[in-house]
């Protein structure tokens, strides 16, 4: 009898287990819901600064940095019954906040900052020189000629490219002005860039979208053909960046003159995106942040500056 009893009991538990492992296979075999899609992930290489800007008198230029990380650009205007209508440099903090830095400018173009923060802005055949704090004063002055794209070395001495002429100059912390090269080719340059470890400047031809080699002692070389129509240009860690401003795009180009295009799909419109995917209305003005390997782009086809994140 309790052989009997010692069976049963043996045979309930094992239906018992059976059942309970049963009931867990089929908990377990129920199907989970479909777990929604992941939104895609959307690069933003180049970025816009929102800024807001009023039109159509505003046609954005240059643009520099200063060791805080603002931005000051400069306002070319737009061609208005033959006059171009531009007289502010802007200012925007890293924060996003835009105000007026300099007014009552003549079409100001170039503008570059100096180790100490003072900017300089080429004023029509000026060129004016601000305090960071926005003092405004005369650094020099010419007869004959506009003043155009600026850059400046170690030492502060400024380089300048003068659109209408086949000059470049150079202009002393004293403010004396000399030249120091002459050449046909250099007729039409507005980018210009100094290139310290070999004292060598570069201008970009915004008429032919040529980069010229300039030594100190006057010698003119061609480095690339780069496009159509180069705007402004910069050096940045041992290369040179540059706007194309009829191709709507930014090329980087070696100092060997390897040129490769980093930015812009060629579209005249404005959308941020990843590098070859955005898109650029007239890309004018370009400054860079060497810390933080970093483009600033301005638009002269419509206001707008935006960020690049190489």
């Amino acid at each position: 009898m309790e052989y009997l009893k010692s069976r049963l009991i043996v045979t309930i538990s094992l239906v018992v287990t059976v059942f309970i492992s049963s009931c867990s296979s089929d908990d377990s075999s129920t199907p989970e819901p479909p777990k929604p899609p992941e939104p895609p992930v959307v690069s933003t290489d180049v970025q816009t600064i929102p800024l807001t800007f009023s039109t159509p008198s505003i046609g954005l230029d240059a643009l520099t940095l200063d060791t805080k990380g603002n931005i000051y650009v400069s306002n070319f205007g737009q061609n208005i019954d033959g006059t171009f209508t531009g007289q502010e440099v802007f200012k925007i903090t890293p924060e996003g906040v835009k105000t007026v830095f300099g007014s009552e400018l003549n079409v100001p173009a170039g503008i570059i900052t100096d180790q100490s923060d003072n900017i300089y802005v080429a004023n029509g055949n000026d060129i004016s020189k601000f305090t960071p704090e926005g003092v405004k004063s005369l650094f020099v002055t010419s007869s004959g000629f506009p003043f155009g794209g600026l850059t400046i070395d170690e030492k502060g001495v400024i380089y300048v490219s003068i659109f209408n002429t086949t000059t470049l100059r150079k202009i002393e912390t004293d403010g004396t002005i000399t030249a120091i090269a002459n050449d046909p080719r250099l007729q039409g340059t507005s980018g210009i860039a100094y290139h310290q470890e070999s004292a060598t400047l570069y201008m970009g031809n915004f008429v032919d979208g040529k980069i010229y080699k300039v030594t100190l002692d006057g010698t003119v070389s061609e480095l690339a053909d780069a496009g159509q129509s180069i705007g402004r240009m910069i050096e940045m860690n041992g290369a040179l960046y540059v706007t194309l401003f009829k191709e709507h795009k930014i090329a980087k180009i070696t100092l060997e003159g390897v040129v490769e295009i980093i930015a812009g799909s060629g579209a005249e419109s404005q959308k941020d995106g990843a590098f070859l995917e955005a898109s650029f209305n007239k890309p004018n003005g370009i400054a860079g942040d060497e810390a933080n390997n970093t483009l600033y782009v301005s638009d002269y086809g419509a206001p707008r500056i935006s960020k690049i994140k190489l």
